[in-house]
């Protein structure tokens, strides 16, 4: 303390504590020249501790968790978010936490990781507080929930644990090998006391799931081939979509415009198919992405808008990957592949609303279609009004550009919409 002194730094003896730390004699003072001797001290929000004591380790980071919980409640509460904005809210507010602390005080416990992980896929995938109780979609397949509840109480809650068992139950081929599994993987449940019952139970499960979860499950190699080959590239390559999505990003609109797209990308949209259910268009193909985001009237009432206006078919590929046509400017054409599948996916959910309620006398695809059409122009209009069109735009969009062009007498970006034009009354004499 005189040192400290004689160099002008002179500690507060109410705030400064003495931590004792390696060798720890049991037989220490309650203080120590005036200062406390303590077992453990909290700094900048860190508890750290003489020696090592695991249980209240754990009851630290339980707090630590409960902390993130509670923040991720304040993020699910901001509706308006999109699944990028409550990404990048999880990882500032939330994750990063945990990332502090273990920084100083090692690798949170198991349990505390998982509980993390399933909170954060909650809050970002569908937007839900870590303790909500209302279900949204989250790829859940209907069907196999009586088959589950048995695994889930085994302790398999993730498809990637299901598949490790699968492939150890293939491994060993008696009984007497299988206790080994038995106890290891399923905690020894009464459910699988017998190889072959639990064989038969993992086959009809995993037979019960969507192919392309087990697939992409299996190896990161699978995942990307799903990707390359996905629907939404076309004739397109793996390095065109991300390119493609890296350009999209650079597009400075709305994040909620960008959302349905990135979905469609990664095929990871509520499809009536995915449902186990059909499209409410009523129509008899599969409702998959391809009927909700091209084939079904909802959508074709959105492409026959975005043909007339640009004045010929537009391929499928056109719209996915956003390969503009001629006499379109790339730039234009990309927020109007964002206003597309925002509108269709607009229209799908309006669909699917009109169809739980008393039938209207007008059929639910005609009423979703006109919905869906009248909200791809309004993306368009939000655009301009919030000033987000590049001034370099106004190069390439003269008079007449389709989708968006200058205004002749304002000089000014606005909606080049034909239809409304044809829609509107003569100008009186």
């Amino acid at each position: 303390m005189a040192t400290f002194g004689d160099a002008g730094q002179r500690l507060n003896v109410e705030k400064t504590k003495v931590l004792p730390i390696g060798a720890v004699p049991s037989d220490l003072p309650p203080t120590a020249h005036g200062l406390q001797v303590v077992s453990e001290a909290t700094s900048l929000g860190v508890t750290f501790a003489s020696t090592p004591d695991p249980a209240a380790a754990a009851t630290r980071w339980q707090e630590v968790l409960e902390g993130v919980e509670a923040c991720y409640g304040r993020i699910a509460s901001l509706r308006r978010l999109s699944i990028f904005g409550r990404g990048l809210a999880s990882a500032a507010y939330g994750v990063s936490r945990l990332l502090y602390r273990a920084e100083f005080s090692g690798h949170p416990p198991t349990a505390t990781t998982e509980a993390l992980q399933r909170a954060t896929s909650k809050l970002v995938g569908r937007g839900l507080a870590p303790h909500a109780q209302q279900r949204r979609f989250a790829e859940y397949p209907n069907g196999i929930d009586h088959e589950f509840f048995d695994f889930a109480a085994a302790g398999i809650s993730t498809l990637g644990e299901l598949l490790h068992l699968r492939q150890a139950l293939t491994a060993v081929h008696s009984q007497a090998a299988y206790r080994m599994v038995w106890f290891a993987q399923l905690r020894g449940a009464y459910a699988f006391v017998e190889r072959h019952v639990a064989a038969e139970r993992v086959a009809l499960l995993v037979d019960a799931l969507p192919p392309g979860w087990v697939s992409a499950a299996q190896s990161a190699a699978d995942q990307l081939a799903a990707v390359e080959a996905a629907g939404v590239a076309h004739d397109g390559s793996g390095q065109e979509v991300a390119a493609l999505l890296q350009r999209l990003w650079r597009l400075r609109c709305d994040n909620g415009l960008k959302e349905p797209f990135w979905l469609l990308a990664h095929n990871g949209l509520p499809t009536a198919a995915r449902l186990q259910s059909s499209c409410k268009c009523g129509a008899a193909a599969p409702g998959d992405r391809l009927h909700h985001y091209w084939a079904c009237p909802v959508a074709a009432a959105v492409l026959s808008s975005i043909a007339a206006a640009a004045g010929g078919s537009i391929p499928r590929h056109a719209i996915w990957l956003c390969r503009a046509p001629a006499g379109i400017y790339a730039g234009v054409w990309d927020l109007v592949c964002l206003a597309a599948v925002a509108a269709m996916d607009h229209g799908r959910r309006t669909l699917y609303a009109l169809s739980t309620g008393p039938p209207p006398e007008a059929p639910l695809s005609a009423i979703a279609g006109r919905s869906a059409r009248a909200r791809f122009w309004s993306n368009l209009a939000d655009f301009i009004a919030f000033d987000c069109a590049p001034l370099s735009w106004r190069d390439h969009c003269p008079t007449g550009h389709p989708f968006i062009h200058t205004h002749p007498a304002t000089s000014k970006l606005v909606v080049h919409c034909p239809e409304a034009v044809a829609a509107a009354p003569p100008n009186a004499a």
